[in-house]
């Protein structure tokens, strides 16, 4: 993941978009936090600088003009 970017929690997790795109889902700990899951925003264009949102169990994620939408499985 990139050196700068957003950060959320919702549900117990961290939800981090990187400034190059890489969207994190971190369990947090006191001793540790593991890495889930990733994966690359690949839509859109411009810079990687919207905060992501976590309504409904979807997670939503802008960059540039798109607006992509994705499930969440229920932990």
């Amino acid at each position: 993941m990139g050196k700068g970017g957003s950060v959320i929690f919702a549900d117990g997790m961290l939800y981090c978009y990187s400034e190059d795109g890489v969207v994190g889902l971190v369990r947090p700990s006191p001793q540790k936090c593991e890495v889930v899951s990733t994966f690359t925003v690949s839509q859109g264009d411009g810079p990687h600088w919207a905060h992501l949102v976590v309504a409904d169990g979807r997670l939503y994620a802008r960059h540039g003009n798109a607006l992509m939408c994705y499930a969440l499985k229920a932990q």
